[in-house]
């Protein structure tokens, strides 16, 4: 008879808790505006003020370079995010330390901001060609559409990344779509008040939405996903069973 006491098996979305998904949403937040607005320097001290509707040589240039360094900061930030997350569910899947399999799992997070700076690179370059779909113009359903691809470029990139840790990840990609689609609205709400961002509103203001929708979606599936983390799951009620039995 095995009269040992029955071990509990940790669920890793209850270990995770609600500090992980909040910490990514403001840290995808934080590093979305300042990326966007340090992205919009950057291009603006090389190539200045353009008069009119610069050649699609000129916009694919800058796209390359804002859209580097927009996925650089925004990247490396949330990839912060993933070590805290990724050692969560280590603990959740009973590893006390961080052995070699939980040392390379967190190493594979670099990835994330590899992942992230081809994914904003790119989608700006896709947006740009589809006839800027993501520029400021008055129909609102063509910003839509293009923040909607950018999300689905994005997402898509990263989820090149994740899908090695989480199964069930392609969710990543149309919920990164819709986060940035809807946050269009928002933005556009937002420009008409009298902020006091001295001048910056036109920056700032859709790297905040942005950031906030993504890192908020983003936050819900990755708690979603957690359950699914591949080699970080407890043992099972079966297995605890046959080990007791053995020993």
């Amino acid at each position: 008879m095995n009269d040992k006491c029955p071990r509990a098996s940790t669920s890793p979305v209850a270990t995770a808790g609600v500090a992980v998904p909040l910490y990514y949403t403001i840290v995808t937040t934080l590093s979305m505006t300042a990326g966007i607005f340090l992205a919009a320097g950057f291009t603006l001290m090389l190539h200045g003020i353009s008069k009119g509707t610069p050649p699609l040589s000129e916009q694919l240039l800058q796209a390359l370079e804002g859209g580097s360094l927009w996925g650089l900061i925004l990247g490396s930030f949330q990839q912060a995010a993933l070590r805290r997350l990724v050692r969560r569910l280590q603990l959740a899947g009973g590893k006390t330390t961080l052995d070699e399999i939980g040392r390379r799992r967190v190493r594979d997070t670099a990835a994330w901001t590899v992942a992230t700076v081809a994914g904003t690179t790119a989608g700006l370059l896709i947006c740009i060609v589809a006839a800027g779909a993501i520029t400021i113009t008055p129909h609102a359903l063509q910003r839509i559409a293009g923040h909607a691809l950018l999300g689905a470029i994005l997402g898509t990139a990263q989820w090149m990344a994740l899908r090695r840790w989480a199964a069930g990840a392609a969710i990543w990609i149309p919920c990164s779509a819709a986060a940035l689609a809807l946050s269009v609205p928002v933005q556009e709400h937002l420009q008409l008040l009298p902020l006091p961002l001295l001048g910056f509103q036109p920056v700032i203001v859709p790297g905040a939405v942005m950031g906030l929708f993504l890192g908020s979606v983003q936050a819900l599936c990755l708690m979603r996903l957690a359950a699914r983390w591949k080699g970080l799951q407890p043992p099972q009620d079966d297995e605890l069973t046959r080990q007791d039995s053995e020993t």
